[in-house]
Parts: structure tokens; C-alpha cells; sequence
């Protein structure tokens, strides 16, 4: 296994947890340990839930699961949904 997230794709992840102040630093946090920034980020509440949309550059499939893993983990999250890295277009 690689031990550099990164990569030439970006990477999204779909979030759902119960809604609760802290949530968004509980996400970010796996992140931050990594040293990513998310190039997008979307949140909106639904009822008891908030629906979270990330998106990250430079993150290689192998390392979006392992995010993806540390989600899932996290208190009050219920679903995490990714998609696999798509490289970006490159300009001639």
C-alpha cells in the first residue's frame, strides 16, 4: 500500500449523519490528519440529518477508501457514498 494519498483524481464523497453541532469538524478532522483540504464542500440539513457533499483533489482510490472507512466510523454518521478518483482534464 501507498502510504501518499495522493494522486492525480478527484475524489467525492456523500455523507449522511444525524445532525448535531460538531458534525463537520468529526468529518473534516480524517482529513486534516492527512493533510487534505477538500477543493468542495456542501452541506445541507435534512430533517434530523445533514447531507454532506465533499469533493477532494489528489486522492487515490486506494486512500478514498481509507477515508472513506474512517467516515463510517464516526459517531452520528449513518452512510458514506464515494466515487472513484476521475482524473482532471489537462489544458494543452
Amino acid at each position: 500500500m501507498s502510504n501518499s494519498p495522493r494522486s492525480t483524481g478527484s475524489a467525492q464523497f456523500a455523507i449522511e449523519a444525524f445532525a448535531s453541532p460538531a458534525i463537520l469538524v468529526r468529518v473534516l478532522q480524517p482529513l486534516a490528519k492527512l493533510d487534505l483540504m477538500p477543493t468542495r464542500l456542501d452541506a445541507h440539513t435534512a430533517g434530523e440529518h445533514v447531507v454532506i457533499h465533499l469533493e477532494i483533489a489528489g486522492v487515490s482510490a486506494e486512500w478514498l477508501r481509507k477515508i472513506a472507512n474512517a467516515l463510517r466510523q464516526l459517531p452520528d454518521v449513518r452512510a458514506v457514498v464515494t466515487a472513484e478518483p476521475r482524473p482532471q482534464a489537462v489544458e494543452a
